[in-house]
């Protein structure tokens, strides 16, 4: 089947010439979709006049028309493909023009290759333009068409697209039809050029950043750039697409008043579809100037806002502000506005709170001070702030010198500098103080000021109270001194108290009177004192010293007291009564828990002590005033402290270690009211002495362990303190030595040498007795060290000339006859006793050796038969102050005596 399309291009073009001729078709014709009637077979033939398609059988087809318009002239597109960023057109005449596509700067890929693939589906872009058009031909260029003449034989195979010149005929072979590759209906229309021979460039604008989010997506994904214009409108839908940005920012904002000029307010933010740069600024209708917006959004002062000049245009809520006009805009030109509402948030004056910063707002502070107080820190705070955070100047004023002011960071503190107040004199003080911000400071704002006046009210100090009161009964047989009980009395600011005026005011016995004057406190048992309690300021009630109490003629005193202030008089008058107890037996106590002891080897008079071989003296201690006996004379009790000793020799007695010694104690008061108690002693074994050896390391060798030297120091001690001492020593060495007692008691030997001693180990056995021949053995030994007999030393190698006489030096110097004496020296190591050479002795005549060790010699050397190159040898003995005995070997070298030099000297 063959097919013809008559394509229209754009209804608006101009009119078409007048399309007539034939065309020859092997197989069937189809128009618009429709199998023409009559046309089949073999080779037909078709002929166009107008409107009418002529069939050779005879039948008639009428085409189809639209209304006005006229078709483009322009060549058509027959292929397009991509290399990187350039899309290259060609046209059915097989001229070409390509366009560059700037990718911009953004990154990602730049290779467009991939629209090759979207070229072969521009055909199905064709052919729903044919459905759109709805004709091929309009109707109304009948009249004014050119005749197209041509007959061609067109095979079932092949489709053919013809597109007619409004100015004439254009031959229709196959080499001008448009291949199945198109680019798209809507750049067909365009022409892609102008005339019918095309261009080879379209001028075009490429050098912009893609907007395209699709790419290269867009090939896989049935994209339809959706244009039906130019080819310009076809790339700009491709790779241009764009929406206008939108704001996301708020628009309320707000700014505190008097805020500097240029202080940022907020910063405009808003969003564009294809990701593009965007740019804010103020829109042209925006005129009062009084905010600056950058490309970037940020909206800055640009003067001092305030609520007058501001606040004058309600925002929609009610809500007076200032309206700001912006806009945002993309690369593509796309805009976006809106309005923004500036707020200024009225300045306000500073406030005074109390409790904190957060506390409640104060107008006036009030504190209270009594009279009795003194000077102190923070009897108040006043804490301030400001809602603006701006900064607060204080300023204070005060008419006295009792109180001050002092401002720190967020408070002020309110101070008592004196201790001087005075209800009757000054009931309160009055002070203020005012805080402003810096607007108020700077002038821009009177009213930002506040003012707090303070007063401080002086309260009356009150009179303390003391009651009538009964204090603790105390007994008849208490000690002197002993305390009764306190008084108590209150005050209302809790100022100190004084008691004072403490007065007898009556006796009692049993809740009758007893006439002052009946009794004149000479006897404990017959005659009490009348008035035997005193007190202190404090109120502290005591019985005074030597005094007597008695319960059976005096049970109750009364004492009227008063008290004071140091603000008030005294109060009213009190009366104190102080019972007193019948006497009660004493308790008796002791100061042992196991106890006590004694020991065997004690004496009459030795005090009982608390603990095994203690120090502690046992007693006996009473609660009352009384006297203490024992029924045992062995053991006696001192009759006022109760202390426990001895009344007999334990020592030499049949009463030793384990047995124990019992006594009933007996304590009377001073009322003959008697406490007993049961005390037994238990007797302890005699103890050993002790005795610590020190050694004399220093003489425990040869040279000082000599006849009378003392080798060990003896200390001995007993704690039973069983005095003299004795010592004695026995075992294998022990008539190496003596004994010498250092003092009276023998506490204290010496262990000398009873001879030289040599080296070596010395054994022996040391027994110490003390008085009650209790006997303790040391086994010991000590070792003496040999002394070593010295290592001789010299100064250098010695020499002597040739020539040399008796009484020449030996010399070190090589010449032989100057420089240093040749000396001799004996080392000692270890050095006891600070071992030191004491002589010198030469085995040879002809050389002399002093005790010193100097060398010199003892012969004429020179005439002798030893020449220089001789060498003199000789032993030396040498012997220390404790006569050991070394020796040694030295050797001089004889050296030549040179023959004089004769130096003439002409005159």
């Amino acid at each position: 089947m063959a097919l013809i399309k008559w394509k229209q291009i754009d209804p608006n073009l101009g009119s078409y010439g007048l399309l007539t001729g034939s065309l020859e078709v092997s197989g069937s014709l189809l128009v618009n979709g429709e199998v023409v009637t009559g046309v089949s077979g073999a080779n037909q033939t078709l002929s166009l006049n107008g409107y009418e398609l002529s069939i050779s059988n005879g039948n008639t087809v009428t085409l189809p028309s639209a209304s006005g318009g006229s078709t483009d002239t322009g060549s058509l597109i027959n292929s397009a493909s991509a290399t990187g960023n350039i899309i290259t057109f060609t046209k059915g005449d097989a001229s070409t023009f390509s366009i560059t596509i700037d990718t911009g700067s953004g990154g990602g890929s730049t290779d467009i290759s991939a629209l090759n693939t979207f070229t072969g589906s521009i055909q199905t872009q064709v052919d729903s333009l044919q459905t759109a058009t709805g004709s091929y031909i309009l109707a109304s260029q009948t009249s004014s068409m050119t005749v197209l003449s041509a007959s061609y034989a067109v095979s079932s195979s092949h489709e053919i697209i013809t597109e007619v010149s409004s100015s004439h005929a254009v031959q229709a072979d196959t080499a001008s039809f448009i291949s199945d590759t198109f680019i798209s209906a809507s750049a067909v229309r365009s022409g892609f050029g102008s005339g019918g021979t095309g261009s080879a460039n379209v001028t075009y604008d490429g050098d912009r950043i893609i907007s395209q989010q699709h790419l290269p997506g867009f090939f896989t994904s049935s994209f339809n750039p959706g244009t039906s214009g130019s080819i310009q409108d076809f790339l700009n839908a491709v790779f241009y697409p764009n929406t206008g940005p939108s704001f996301t920012s708020g628009t309320q904002f707000y700014v505190a008043e008097f805020t500097v000029s240029g202080s940022t307010v907020t910063t405009l933010t808003a969003t564009d579809p294809e990701g593009q740069s965007l740019t804010f600024n103020t829109q042209s209708g925006y005129t009062d100037d009084f905010v600056k917006v950058s490309s970037g959004g940020v909206v800055t002062l640009n003067t001092v806002p305030t609520t007058e000049n501001f606040n004058t245009v309600n925002r929609g809520d009610g809500t007076l502000a200032h309206p700001v006009l912006v806009q945002v805009t993309d690369t593509f030109g796309g805009s976006d506005t809106t309005t923004i509402y500036l707020k200024v948030t009225a300045n306000s004056a500073p406030v005074f709170r109390q409790t904190s910063v957060g506390g409640s707002i104060i107008t006036s502070f009030t504190v209270n001070r009594n009279e009795n107080e003194g000077t102190e820190s923070n009897i108040g705070r006043i804490f301030f702030t400001d809602t603006n955070s701006d900064t607060i100047t204080i300023r204070s004023q005060s008419d006295n010198s009792h109180f001050e002011l002092v401002k720190n960071s967020t408070y002020i503190q309110l101070n008592q500098l004196t201790s001087s107040l005075d209800y009757e004199t000054t009931s309160s003080y009055t002070m203020s103080i005012t805080a402003s911000d810096e607007h108020y400071e700077a002038g821009q704002d009177t009213d930002a000021s506040s003012s707090l006046a303070i007063t401080i009210n002086v309260t009356d100090n009150l009179v303390p109270v003391v009651n009538n009161q009964t204090l603790s009964s105390i007994n008849e047989n208490s000690s002197n001194g002993a305390s009764v009980d306190t008084i108590t009395a209150s005050d209302n600011e809790s100022d100190s108290i004084t008691f004072t005026n403490f007065t007898l005011s009556s006796l009692e016995l049993d809740g009758s009177p007893v006439a002052t004057g009946s009794y004149g406190g000479t006897s404990q048992l017959t005659d009490p004192h009348e008035n035997p309690f005193q007190m202190d300021s404090s109120g502290n009630v005591t019985r005074k010293t030597g005094v007597y109490l008695n319960s059976d003629l005096i049970n109750s005193y009364k004492y009227t007291v008063q008290v004071r202030d140091d603000y008030n008089t005294l109060s009213s008058p009190a009366i104190i009564t102080i019972p007193i107890d019948d006497d009660t037996p004493a308790t008796l106590t002791d100061n042992w828990s196991a106890g006590p002891y004694i020991v065997e080897s004690d004496t009459s008079g030795t005090t009982i002590k608390t603990t095994v071989y203690g120090s502690t003296t046992a007693d006996l201690n009473s609660n009352q005033s009384g006297t203490f006996t024992s029924s045992n004379a062995a053991m006696t009790i001192n009759s006022s402290n109760g202390n426990l000793s001895l009344g007999v020799d334990l020592s030499g007695s049949v009463t030793q270690s384990g047995a124990t010694i019992e006594s009933l104690i007996t304590f009377t008061n001073t009322f003959n009211t008697t406490t007993t108690t049961s005390v037994t002693a238990s007797v302890l074994g005699n103890r050993l002495p002790t005795a610590s050896f020190s050694d004399q390391t220093s003489n425990l060798n040869t040279n000082l362990a000599t006849t009378g030297t003392n080798m060990v120091s003896v200390t001995i001690s007993d704690p039973d303190s069983d005095t003299p001492y004795s010592m004695s020593l026995s075992g294998t060495n022990a008539s190496s030595f003596t004994l010498v007692p250092q003092n009276a008691n023998s506490s204290s030997y010496q262990i000398h040498a009873a001879s030289n001693l040599t080296a070596g180990t010395y054994n022996y056995s040391a027994s110490i007795k003390d008085n009650y021949d209790e006997v303790r053995n040391y086994n010991r030994s000590l070792t003496i060290a040999q002394a070593g007999i010295g290592t001789m030393t010299t100064n250098g190698t010695f020499y002597v000339i040739e020539s040399a006489t008796n009484g020449n030096n030996v010399v070190t110097n090589s010449n032989g006859r100057t420089g240093t004496q040749g000396d001799l020296g004996v080392t000692y190591s270890p050095s006891y006793g600070s071992a030191a050479v004491a002589s010198f002795t030469s085995s040879n005549a002809q050389i002399a050796v002093t005790n010193a060790g100097a060398l010199s010699l003892a012969f004429d050397l020179s005439g002798s038969g030893t020449a220089s190159g001789d060498t003199i040898s000789y032993d030396i003995t040498f012997r220390d102050q404790y006569d050991n005995i070394g020796s040694g070997s030295i050797s001089i070298n004889v050296t030549t005596n040179f023959a004089p030099d004769i130096i003439f000297a002409d005159t």
